[in-house]
């Protein structure tokens, strides 16, 4: 999984997930993305809010007074519990987007979202003009590139000339598609897990054909995005593609544990797996999401595990669906596959 957090944030937000379970509805829950962090007490009191949660905004008002020039972007959420108001936050690298909602439990979906999708993915959306490149970490837009030519539509002659014309319009296409093709080039593919192909018209499925052959097998045309799709479907689209690739990823990642179990390859205990991935031996590292660490010191081990096998070259899973957390938990929580 190519993560759009770090190994160690994403181990920080996800055990900050897993505690929000003691609660009380109604719950407030404030997202903050870096540039509105400023204007989080002024969008606090211009929301209507619920006669019990008062206290609450006020307690969230009271720390973002302390937080006022925090460079990432902030995630709260507060309930009341008895005669208590109860305040937790959890500070992300990644924008979030600016969300205040009122509901009977914490609202986490933009937090899943960066926890489950973490792959890289560029959608292209083309005609034979012009080409928009968009590249995605996750949900988020991290670059876009755009290209475009100018070609006339048709031709009102006949016999040589109408050919001429076709000859000519083929060949300024074909420019085109290297040009789009170039930029494609210019990015660093092996990160790439998927690339949408969309927009009106048969550019899209020509372009496919001329594609680089280990690009065109990550390739996906779709139907229903063009240039006039709004960005907002675009997102749920992107996410929705996302969801089914980890999910296919992480099902073949576990199906290929059975035979290295079987030759003693796999390693189930948590003192044991620090010893091989000190000794450098750890192949892959399966962490399940919904595992929490009970204590302060198994926390801290399973943090101290992560730093090392990054450090050591291994490759850290964190696996997110729910089919395959099954199939993990018949191993354990935390497994380690050696290398060969």
């Amino acid at each position: 999984m190519l993560d759009t957090l770090s190994a160690q944030e994403w181990y920080k937000v996800n055990r900050f997930a897993l505690q929000l379970k003691d609660f009380e509805s109604p719950v407030l829950s404030l997202y903050l993305p870096s540039y509105e962090v400023g204007e989080g007490t002024k969008i606090l009191f211009e929301k209507d809010i619920v006669k019990g949660l008062v206290g609450v905004r006020n307690g969230i008002s009271l720390r973002l007074a302390k937080m006022r020039y925090h460079a990432g972007s902030l995630c709260f959420f507060g309930w009341s519990k008895g005669e208590k108001n109860i305040v937790k936050h959890v500070s992300i690298s990644k924008d979030v987007p600016l969300l205040h909602v009122i509901y009977r439990k914490p609202y986490l979906k933009p937090l899943k979202n960066i926890l489950e999708i973490g792959y890289r993915v560029v959608l292209i959306t083309m005609d034979h003009k012009r080409a928009k490149i968009e590249v995605y970490s996750g949900s988020e837009l991290v670059e876009e590139i755009n290209e475009r030519i100018y070609l006339r539509g048709r031709h009102s002659k006949g016999g040589w000339s109408q050919k001429r014309f076709q000859q000519n319009r083929d060949i300024k296409i074909k420019y085109f598609f290297n040009k789009v093709k170039k930029h494609l080039a210019g990015l660093e593919d092996d990160n790439i897990e998927l690339i949408l192909l969309g927009g009106n018209g048969l550019a899209k499925k020509k372009f496919h054909r001329v594609m680089d052959s280990k690009l065109a097998k990550r390739t996906k045309i779709v139907d229903d995005i063009c240039f006039s799709t709004p960005r907002k479907e675009i997102a749920r689209l992107v996410i929705a593609t996302l969801d089914k690739v980890r999910k296919k990823n992480e099902l073949k990642l576990l199906a290929d544990l059975a035979t290295p179990a079987k030759d003693g390859l796999v390693i189930t205990r948590n003192e044991e797996i620090e010893k091989k991935i000190k000794a450098g031996t750890v192949e892959t590292l399966f962490l399940a999401a919904d595992y929490y660490a009970a204590s302060s010191k198994e926390n801290t081990l399973i943090r101290r595990m992560i730093g090392l096998a990054k450090r050591k070259g291994s490759t850290i899973e964190f696996i997110t669906d729910a089919t395959a957390r099954r199939r993990l938990h018949k191993f354990g929580n935390l497994v380690a596959l050696l290398r060969y």
